[in-house]
């Protein structure tokens, strides 16, 4: 029979292997210490100058600052309805900011929550993406703090819109933010269709092309497939992606960031643990790291509910990303986000933001022409093209 008594030698064996693992421990540290610092070192270093550096998938489209959430949220009116759309066009917005779902019959509506709940003050709880867009209530009764101001001369009384409304009175220098809020390739296709029908496509000419993007990395992977040159917005999960990098000291190193989006957004809220764990892709994290995410936030510069690295805004913008403060409904957090870095801000106050953006008290970033990736990047670019 085989002889099976290994223990002694077994023993032995790990004996050795111990005090090993144990002399590689100042190696790897002084590896990973040095790949910490090279990253410190290259986040100073414009990314046209890193020549493994690829574009995004898409340019952003040249806008200003002041992007309307929902239209308006905090100035009196409905949220995205027709009459908070055209007072935030009227205040100044560079860019409207909206959410889209599809109906049961195919129509591609503007509303944020699943149901009509909140803005029919509880009166009807259907789902929109199951009742056709004719059983929609003709008016909205939206929470009381959103019915301070007279509805804008020309404007219906507050209801559900289409987005092909929304499209008819927004003018074509005034940018579009989409968020897809129903994972559905169908809605994805027809959102697509509509957008190209109003010349919100990158390449069309007349007016400013769109953003579309979801929350959910799954969403986002179907715009992506979609139609790639349209320029899309940070997941929840890539900004933890991005975060992450940053602090490992890895970001400087990778080609692309976010999955090729061209827009980064940080949220002005608490860098605590309690506010980090109101964000869906947070619950999901272990307790330990979710504590140590948020000493380093708190620790590196977070100030106003808002956080945001001016080496971080500086690195995204030179890869040719716009960086948006999002949630940003007080001066201090405005201000604070100004001079971080960012080149916009999502707000739910369009005309308190854009009459200090007018008064010069604000001056925001913008972001750099050259493409990320310096001239390498470029004659590989214009290479690909000319082959293409």
């Amino acid at each position: 029979m085989p002889d099976h008594d290994t223990g002694p030698a077994s023993s032995t064996g790990a004996s050795r292997a111990a005090p090993n693992m144990l002399a590689a421990l100042p190696v790897v540290g002084l590896g990973a210490a040095g790949a910490v610092a090279t990253s410190a070192l290259l986040l100073r270093v414009p990314p046209r100058y890193l020549p493994w550096i690829a574009p995004q998938d898409s340019a952003p489209p040249p806008h200003g600052p002041v992007v309307a959430h929902r239209g308006s949220r905090q100035e009196g009116l409905p949220e995205n309805t027709l009459a908070a759309f055209q007072h935030a066009v009227a205040s100044g917005a560079d860019v409207i900011e909206l959410d889209v779902w599809m109906t049961s019959d195919g129509q591609i509506i503007v509303h944020h929550d699943r149901t009509l709940s909140r803005m029919t003050s509880g009166a009807d709880d259907r789902d929109v993406t199951a009742i056709p867009y004719a059983s929609f209530p003709a008016v909205l009764s939206p929470p009381a703090d959103q019915l301070t101001r007279a509805v804008p001369d020309g404007a219906p009384p507050p209801r559900v819109p289409l987005l092909s409304e929304v499209l008819d009175v927004l003018p074509g220098h005034v940018g579009l933010n989409v968020e897809v809020k129903h994972h559905s390739a169908e809605l994805v296709d027809r959102l697509h269709g509509l957008l190209s029908s109003y010349g919100r496509i990158p390449g069309d000419a007349g007016t400013t092309p769109c953003y579309w993007f979801s929350l959910s990395e799954e969403t986002n992977a179907l715009l992506r497939a979609r139609d790639a040159s349209i320029p899309r917005i940070v997941s929840e999960r890539a900004v933890l992606g991005i975060v992450l990098a940053y602090f490992l000291g890895v970001l400087p190193l990778l080609p692309t960031v976010g999955g090729g989006v061209s827009c980064f957004g940080l949220p002005a809220m608490g860098t605590d643990v309690a506010s980090l764990r109101s964000i869906k892709t947070f619950k999901k994290l272990p307790a330990p790291l979710v504590w140590a995410l948020s000493f380093a936030l708190t620790s590196s510069g977070g100030k106003d509910g808002l956080w945001l690295p001016p080496a971080l805004a500086a690195h995204l913008r030179g890869r040719g990303m716009q960086v948006w403060a999002l949630f940003v409904n007080e001066e201090a957090q405005a201000r604070y986000a100004a001079a971080a870095g960012a080149t916009g801000v999502l707000t739910d106050r369009p005309e308190w933001l854009a009459e200090l953006v007018r008064s010069g008290e604000l001056n925001f970033s913008e972001v750099p022409g050259e493409p990320a990736g310096g001239p390498l990047a470029a004659a590989g670019a214009g290479a690909a093209a000319a082959g293409g």
